[in-house]
């Protein structure tokens, strides 16, 4: 970025400086207004131009600008949520260029990212999900059992899978008293009523479909459960 701050009295001084010292002498009130006329433009120009620059790159814009990055390459896929900031929302669009797409783990990386919770993904035509008779598999810790790890395959569900996506965890109320407890009491201390649609972790069911339809390969269904 082409850093442009200069000032009015340097521009002047530059001005003067391409002028025949013989011509005026000691005291230019005149002179000294018109030289600064043209200095108050020239600075609003480069000021300008500067701030063009930034708006120019997505690594440096601010405001609108990083909004409008934002609406030409995503559409209304990616938007700047209530509150958030410029750097916050920067590096989501930075993120969001050069995510990886069609596999099962970017779907999954792409879910941990946004709801900050990494979603159960169950693939029916999968042995390394369903466990086989007589093979083990390495995929996990725990052992192969009923109700602890394998589930029933499906040679009949080709190209689709299972994900179950958690909202994110709502963390509003983390210092406000419970039921039972002395530390307030109505319209006095720490008391109040929570409601599940009191958090402030913005995302959307909306948002959590579009992002899986836009990782998961062609031709694939991703049969999707959205749970608290």
């Amino acid at each position: 970025m082409v850093q442009m701050n200069v000032s009015r009295t340097k521009l002047i001084d530059n001005l003067r400086s391409l002028l025949p010292p013989a011509w005026f002498g000691s005291t230019t009130p005149v002179l000294n207004a018109v030289l600064g006329g043209l200095a108050e433009g020239w600075q609003r120009i480069f000021t300008f131009l500067s701030y063009a620059i930034q708006q120019a790159r997505i690594s440096t814009a601010t405001g609108g600008w990083l909004d409008l990055a934002a609406l030409d390459f995503f559409a209304d896929k990616i938007f700047r949520r209530a509150g958030e900031s410029d750097l916050i929302f920067r590096h989501r669009i930075m993120i969001e260029l050069l995510r990886c797409r069609c596999t099962r783990n970017s779907v999954g990386d792409y879910i941990a990212v946004l709801t900050g919770r990494a979603p159960d993904i169950f693939e029916p035509r999968n042995p390394g999900d369903t466990g086989c008779y007589g093979t083990s598999f390495e995929f996990s810790k725990a052992s192969m059992a009923y109700g602890l790890l394998g589930r029933w395959g499906s040679e009949c569900l080709p190209y689709q899978f299972f994900i179950t996506v958690r909202r994110p965890i709502v963390v509003e109320g983390i210092n406000i008293s419970g039921w039972n407890e002395s530390f307030g009491g109505f319209e006095r201390g720490e008391l109040t009523y929570l409601a599940g649609n009191m958090s402030s972790v913005q995302v959307t069911d909306k948002e959590i479909y579009h992002g899986i339809t836009r990782s998961i390969p062609a031709g694939t269904i991703a049969w999707t459960a959205i749970q608290p």
